[in-house]
């Protein structure tokens, strides 16, 4: 595991890992609720939108990718880093702005 995120709404973690999946947990009953698949190298950071609606993750595999809350699929895939992506965050107050880090900028 190697982040892991609070819902802002809703009582679910999100968990991102170096097997290349998201994990949501329902935080109350302690068990999985879904496994996300997209990325092709270990998800290094997870995050929520803070309306809940959107989650964004960061990957090995250079890409940011944005995944709709209610259906759990990625709708928009990021790319321009040279290195793998180390964090990614919406930028408050109403997270219209996302910030990325890697080692190439």
């Amino acid at each position: 595991m190697t982040k892991v995120a609070l819902h802002p709404i809703y009582s679910d973690v999100a968990s991102s890992s170096e097997d290349g999946t998201v994990k949501i947990w329902d935080f109350d009953q302690g068990e999985l609720t879904h496994t996300l698949k997209g990325h092709t190298g270990g998800v290094n950071y997870v995050s929520y939108h803070p309306n809940g609606q959107t989650i964004a993750t960061c990957s090995t595999d250079q890409t940011i990718k944005l995944w709709n809350y209610q259906t759990k699929a990625v709708f928009k895939t990021l790319q321009g880093h040279e290195h793998e992506v180390s964090s990614v965050e919406f930028l408050p107050p109403g997270g219209d702005l996302l910030i990325s880090c890697s080692r190439d900028q």
